[in-house]
């Protein structure tokens, strides 16, 4: 179990990264992203195998880039609820 300090810092980290998710700009330049590489595989050739990976491998690494920057969203929601109990206990304890 993590103590309060990293605890706090797990929460900071992911209302920051939910902040950053939800940017408009950064939003639409994920977006844009998409859109590019989608329609580049759409215009590839069929002998363009190289090109269509090359387009695979860029569409998963943002796939990635989001995921990570997902992760700390879920691990902030588990560290408030773990501080939420933490603060329950404490409460019992003293009661």
């Amino acid at each position: 179990m993590k103590n309060n300090r990293e605890l706090d810092d797990a929460i900071l980290e992911g209302h920051s990264a939910q902040s950053f998710l939800q940017n408009p700009q950064f939003r639409q330049s994920v977006e844009d992203v998409k859109t590019d590489i989608f329609n580049s595989w759409v215009n590839t050739q069929p002998q363009e195998f190289a090109a269509r990976e090359q387009l695979w491998v860029k569409w998963h690494a943002l796939d990635e880039i989001l995921r990570g920057l997902r992760k700390p969203i879920t691990e902030s929601k588990i560290a408030a609820a773990e501080k939420k109990q933490i603060l329950y206990r404490a409460g019992q304890e003293t009661a």
